[in-house]
């Protein structure tokens, strides 16, 4: 589970916050309940805004309930990187997931390609990979170069499974390009439908395992490839009458989809009865 499998319940900008959003320890309990076994902290819960004190407690915690933790956070600048790369070693993390991001714009290739080599000797160094998740800014194409290009076994593709929507590229595609890259899966379902005047479509969030899809394909391809050490369930739900209903529905979709996710994964032998 991750901060984007509980998007409404943390904040959703443009939208009220919650009367007590769910904070980093929140998501631990959560995980716990619902019995995740990793929790990934992405750019909608910024780690760095946590005092070292909180990050050792959020690491106790997690050892406590056997929870291993990812983080994450949105850009590549050097700084940026580097501060996340000190506290995924504070809290154990093996994997930092980021974006390309800037926001003066959208960054070249020759722009990125640089940026990356800058920090990935200090993730070799320390063990940790640092996983790009493709996103509707670039195609699958140009990620695969930049990957290839960069050549670092420190480096891989934080793999969402419909991101790239917006460039027009199918789950297919995106597995197709990207698949023995994925050191992460963002599981993410959706489904699409036909808007009642048939003058265009919609394409809106489910709960994993239950929209179009097909997880045993999904996972049986990615681990095929035998590099990618997680899978992540994450959520386009929905906003319904009011946030307080929402958020209800949002906890539904996960509890229902880490039952049905986690009976794909055991059926393929990923996961132990």
């Amino acid at each position: 589970m991750g901060s984007w499998t509980f998007p409404w319940s943390i904040l959703v900008p443009g939208y009220p916050p919650p009367e007590k959003p769910l904070d980093a320890f929140d998501i631990l309990v959560l995980a716990n309940n619902l019995g995740a076994g990793i929790v990934q902290y992405a750019d909608n819960l910024p780690l760095h805004e946590l005092a070292q004190t909180e990050l050792a407690d959020l690491r106790k915690q997690a050892d406590n309930f056997g929870i291993a933790i990812e983080v994450g956070t949105r850009g590549i600048q050097t700084e940026l990187l580097l501060q996340y790369l000190e506290i995924a070693k504070t809290l154990g993390a093996e994997l930092v997931r980021t974006l390309l991001f800037d926001k003066t714009g959208k960054l070249s290739i020759p722009e990125i390609i640089p940026l990356l080599n800058r920090v990935l000797p200090e993730f070799k160094k320390e063990n940790v990979v640092l996983a790009i998740e493709n996103y509707q800014l670039y195609t699958t194409a140009e990620y695969r170069t930049i990957i290839e290009s960069v050549g670092s076994g420190h480096l891989g593709i934080c793999l969402d499974t419909i991101n790239n929507l917006g460039t027009l590229e199918t789950p297919l595609q995106v597995v197709q390009q990207l698949g023995e890259f994925a050191v992460n899966l963002h599981f993410k379902d959706f489904a699409i439908h036909r808007i009642a005047t048939t003058l265009g479509y919609k394409i809106e969030g489910t709960p994993a395992s239950k929209g179009a899809l097909d997880a045993r394909w999904l996972l049986e391809t990615i681990g095929a490839y035998g590099i990618c050490k997680s899978v992540i369930i994450e959520q386009w739900v929905p906003f319904s009458d009011s946030l307080e209903s929402t958020r209800k529905r949002e906890l539904e979709w996960a509890r229902e989809g880490m039952r049905s996710l986690g009976d794909t994964m055991r059926d393929l032998g990923i996961l132990e009865e």
